[in-house]
């Protein structure tokens, strides 16, 4: 088995790259593909394959040619708020 860039054996590098991009979004409130591909040291095509991939899933809405994270968030963070109590909550890394 490979080490993916976290030096890591156990992680899935595609899920990696996926959040990463993920955040970059958040972070960046929003930007263009090859912002991303750019910011994030990585093939455009590579980019474009996670992007429309998370816009298929409803994770990443587009507007024009900016990608912006999706309200799909929201409901995973609501249901996070719902089914736990603060007490239950695991300790975060």
């Amino acid at each position: 088995m490979q080490e993916d860039d976290t030096g890591d054996m156990d992680h899935v590098k595609s899920v990696i790259t996926a959040f990463r991009i993920i955040e970059h979004l958040r972070e960046s409130n929003g930007c263009r593909l090859t912002e991303v591909a750019n910011s994030l040291g990585m093939a455009k095509s590579t980019a474009y394959r996670h992007l429309e991939t998370l816009l298929d899933m409803e994770y990443v809405v587009k507007e024009g040619d900016v990608y912006l994270l999706g309200f799909r968030f929201l409901e995973l963070g609501e249901h996070t708020k719902t089914s736990k109590t603060p007490i239950e909550w695991p300790n975060r890394k």
